[in-house]
């Protein structure tokens, strides 16, 4: 199985879980719009990648909004995902 298909698989997996972030991140953000957000851990496979995807997808789907992922991690960067 390819690093993009386990990606894949965990947001599903957790999609309740983005669900609920998704919507504490807009009601904190007072109906201002969201215009950077960052996803950061002091360690690896934290699951780092898994939710910035998630909530980049949420993201787009529920404002119909454009939404740029960028992937700061040099060293191990998730395979980029098309959908």
């Amino acid at each position: 199985m390819g690093t993009s298909k386990k990606v894949l698989d965990k947001i599903l997996e957790h999609a309740g879980s983005l669900a609920g972030l998704q919507g504490s991140l807009l009601s904190a953000a007072n109906g201002k719009e969201l215009r950077s957000l960052l996803v950061t851990s002091g360690r690896d496979k934290e699951g780092k990648s898994t939710v910035a995807i998630g909530l980049a997808t949420a993201l787009a789907r529920q404002a119909h909004a454009k939404v740029l992922l960028v992937d700061g991690n040099f060293r191990s960067p998730t395979r980029s995902l098309t959908t």
